[in-house]
């Protein structure tokens, strides 16, 4: 049968949050190690193995389990494998200089993640790819670094050996037949049928066996003809039905597909793919979200609609937006929206006469979420997580980060909801320069919320060049009901756009993925 093919073009999808959970604890999840070693009275061991992972495809996975078939083979368990994705400092460089497409740490990592999903024993290594580093870490320090976590958690009499496994063409090129310095073993794959040619050890349960060669049996069939390469060449292609047969099962191939959009189109090139929902909508066929529709020329200011907000139209009962459910995620005219919530069109109409009747908008860009549902993705300042940007900004009024007014209010801000924040907030005592600084407290709280969350990003890009308005009876942030608000929440938001619209062109989509920092100590 024909492959499918679909448009690799970027649109507001639904928001997709990379997981961040991989870079936690020293990015090696050991935990489920300790109740396996505990089942095992033989030697122990746990595999590792780096690289691009650009992205992961089926082969890594069968590579790991053949490493582990053989040295099981040989009376040592193993307990754990890694599959460690390399620094982006590393990776970036190197696809620049071969023309080719670099996936982004972050994403690289959680496709690796999705892959091991359901194993019960290999894990995404995270370390690696780590933002901490200023520059990429080479294979050994990546073991040494396996090694160290093991020997803290582990106690001497329970030693777990750390195996390193790599190619038969890395193992040649680095000399690895004379082992690695740390002590770690190396276990080598075979190339093309051929066996790596390994020194001549002791028995094969002695621990004197530290490079193990795999028979090239374990490694044979189509699975060892798949490369990253081949699934980029399907991207680019937008051969979706080849794309899905190189990945793993596990992994989200609309993930990977929307990841390698915005690296190829880049998001300067979002205009030509504003998607309605209404051009999904009723009389439209057999068209689904992943359809592409300019609405650009339109000249009618949209509102988009995440998944999320089906529930909200069932259960509110909104007619008006009962045939575009199932066709969501996507951008519905905002006359449309107001007309199904029980509104009129006056206060839409004058925020379109003052700002341009072409106008964008969705409930992401707020802070506080009432009609509409949204998860905030909330951050790290300092040392304390905040649920969102409305938590952030309404204690900045008691002063900066670290006065003695913000920490006394910070635990009880940084954890409560947005309504709750917003009603505390009218108590605080202000600090005396806040008409002066609050529009940069509301640019350093936006700018966290959307720099640590991939998805808002892309969604924010979307909408270039159309204006942002919120339309609301705040005079000050919104456009107020009658169009005379000055709307600087959405002037702020367009102001932030321009900013990740310039990163992108200067350093690609790459740049613009690499933009968060667990930790922020100022602004």
């Amino acid at each position: 049968s024909q492959s499918r093919k679909a448009p690799l073009r970027i649109f507001a999808a639904p928001v997709r949050t990379p997981n961040m959970a991989a870079w936690v604890d020293g990015g090696w999840p050991l935990d489920g190690i300790i109740s396996r070693a505990n089942c095992s009275d033989g030697r122990l061991a746990v595999l590792v193995t780096t690289g691009a992972l650009n992205p992961i495809h089926a082969g890594h996975l069968n590579a790991m389990t053949a490493a582990k078939t053989t040295l099981e083979g040989m009376g040592i368990q193993v307990v754990a494998g890694y599959i460690s994705p390399s620094h982006d400092a590393y990776v970036g460089p190197k696809c620049a200089a071969m023309g080719t497409t670099a996936f982004a740490a972050r994403d690289r990592v959680e496709f690796v993640r999705q892959a091991c999903e359901g194993s019960d024993w290999l894990h995404a290594g995270a370390w690696e790819s780590s933002p901490q580093h200023r520059s990429w870490p080479d294979y050994p320090l990546v073991v040494k670094c396996l090694q160290d976590c093991i020997a803290a958690k582990f106690p001497p009499s329970r030693p777990i050996e750390v195996y390193y496994v790599c190619g038969l063409d890395h193992y040649e090129k680095c000399c690895l037949s004379r082992g690695l310095r740390n002590g770690a073993g190396v276990v080598v794959l075979p190339r093309d049928g051929k066996t790596a040619s390994v020194p001549t050890t002791g028995s094969s349960g002695s621990s004197k066996a530290r490079i193990i060669a795999v028979h090239p049996d374990l490694c044979s069939g189509a699975l060892q003809q798949y490369s990253a390469t081949k699934v980029r060449e399907a991207l680019r292609e937008g051969n979706v039905d080849e794309v899905a047969s190189y990945l793993p099962q596990q992994v989200d191939v609309g993930c990977v597909i929307d990841a390698y959009a915005l690296l190829a189109g880049g998001a300067v090139e979002a205009p030509s793919s504003f998607v309605p929902a209404a051009a999904f909508g009723p009389g439209s066929g057999s068209k689904t979200a992943s359809d592409t529709s300019d609405a650009s020329d339109t000249g009618e200011s949209m509102y988009y609609l995440s998944k999320e907000q089906v529930s909200v139209i069932r259960s509110k009962g909104l007619a008006l937006l009962e045939p575009y459910a199932d066709s969501l995620p996507g951008w519905v005219p905002t006359r449309l929206v107001a007309r199904a919530l029980g509104y009129n069109t006056a206060a839409i109409e004058a925020a379109e006469c003052r700002h341009g009747n072409n106008y964008a908008w969705c409930t992401e860009f707020e802070n506080v979420h009432s009609t509409w549902t949204f998860a905030e993705p909330g951050f790290v300042v300092g040392n304390r997580r905040f649920n969102g940007s409305e938590q952030l900004y309404q204690l900045l009024k008691a002063g900066d980060l670290g006065s003695e007014g913000f920490e006394k209010h910070a635990d009880l801000f940084a954890s409560s909801a947005e309504i709750e924040v917003y009603a505390r907030g009218r108590d605080l005592i202000l600090r005396p320069d806040w008409e002066a600084c609050k529009d940069t407290c509301m640019m350093f709280a936006l700018r966290l919320k959307f720099e640590s969350n991939y998805g808002l990003r892309k969604l924010l890009l979307s909408t270039y060049p159309r204006p942002l308005v919120s339309v609301k009876s705040d005079k000050y942030w919104g456009a107020g009901l009658n169009g005379t608000g000055l709307n600087r929440l959405g002037e702020l938001l367009v102001e932030l756009r321009t900013e990740f619209l310039m990163v992108q062109a200067r350093h690609g989509d790459y740049g613009l993925r690499t933009l968060y920092q667990p930790e922020t100590g100022g602004f």
